[in-house]
């Protein structure tokens, strides 16, 4: 899937523009603030139907406006070419692909796949573990179809025992259907998720020989309880029932699952510079779209905002001949369109963004 077409009305600060984009390489340089990243959150927001700037969609709309509009046209697998297009007016947001009106935000992830990473992309190794297990479910998501409806069963299970667990009397009848429940959906899920990093992992070794100088980089995953094999969940539900009485929530289960990278033992933040951890972070980027690539044959959508950020030239050249090797639309921005070289890219193209004009650079 690509974008070979793109309008956007009252957009931020866009007031009506469009693009024809590259299939494959497309540079959007501009002063800070001139609206590059602005760009970006177009196109992601027409593959999630959400902002990765914004909890609420009615700060995207321009000043003075009332809603905005995004319609873009997405070449399929096979040169088909359809229509999708996206509306947000009083706070209601409508969207359609090939004249059909889309009711699940799921169903856009589809039909126009995407992977994003910004300077805030640094925070998946640095904070907390709901940014990876965020990692690992996009690509579990896009390779197993069963993965989201699974995900979403046990979540409402999750939703239900916590609710009778803040409840003042306790019925240790309910929360076995409960706790049934649970089990069955974090077997599936942890043993989805196990697989996929089993299979993802020689991928990243592969990309950090690439890209990173350093000793052996181990992976290790803890599915989230205490024992950490799938059979012993449901002992670690009912052994630790009071604790999560007390609590008044489930504190055990893939939903608080964790992913963990090591040198001689210790994690890599300890050993690496931020300039290193990056170029880790772009690995498993890479390694993921590899992945998906290769278990889906459909070609993604990769946003990157500001990619020469803690990258000397040497290593932006290597990445960006390792994103040419793979079959993607790549987007990258920056404040200067000399930052990094594009000579050995065939198909490419050139935008410049200023004072809500965006303009291709022949």
């Amino acid at each position: 899937m690509s974008l070979c077409f793109l309008e956007l009305k009252n957009f931020r600060s866009f007031q009506h523009v469009t693009i024809n984009p590259s299939p494959r390489f497309n540079v959007i340089y501009g002063l800070n603030g001139s609206g590059k990243t602005t760009l970006l959150e177009a196109i992601y927001l027409l593959s999630l139907g959400r902002s990765f700037r914004s909890n609420s969609l009615s700060n995207v709309i321009k000043h003075g406006e009332n809603s905005f509009q995004l319609f873009s046209r997405v070449e399929q697998n096979g040169g088909l070419v359809s229509p999708l297009g996206l509306e947000f007016t009083a706070s209601k947001l409508s969207v359609r692909f090939s004249e059909e009106r889309v009711n699940r935000r799921s169903d856009l992830a589809n039909y126009l796949p995407s992977l994003l990473i910004t300077p805030e992309s640094k925070f998946l190794l640095s904070k907390g573990p709901s940014y990876r297990r965020e990692f690992i479910d996009w690509g579990v998501f896009h390779v197993e179809p069963r993965f989201l409806s699974v995900w979403q069963r046990y979540s409402r299970s999750l939703k239900q025992r916590n609710a009778m667990l803040k409840r003042r009397e306790f019925s240790e009848l309910e929360d076995d259907v409960w706790v049934c429940e649970l089990v069955e959906g974090a077997t599936i899920i942890n043993g989805m998720r196990n697989h996929y990093l089993s299979e993802m992992f020689p991928l990243l070794l592969c990309f950090l020989h690439k890209l990173l100088d350093s000793d052996p980089i181990c992976m290790e995953y803890f599915p989230g309880w205490s024992d950490g094999e799938q059979n012993s969940y449901q002992e670690s539900l009912v052994r630790n029932r009071a604790r999560d009485i007390a609590l008044g929530y489930t504190k055990d289960g893939v939903h608080r699952a964790e992913l963990k990278f090591k040198i001689k033992g210790r994690l890599i933040q300890e050993f690496l510079s931020s300039g290193q951890l990056r170029l880790v972070v772009y690995s498993l980027y890479l390694a993921q779209l590899a992945y998906y690539q290769k278990h889906t044959s459909i070609r993604c959508t990769v946003l990157i905002d500001e990619f020469a950020s803690e990258l000397d030239t040497h290593h932006r050249d290597r990445l960006l001949s390792l994103l040419a090797d793979l079959s993607a639309q790549v987007y990258i921005t920056s404040t200067d369109r000399n930052d990094f070289s594009l000579d050995n890219v065939v198909e490419k193209k050139t935008f410049h963004v200023e004072r809500g004009c965006v303009s291709e650079v022949l």
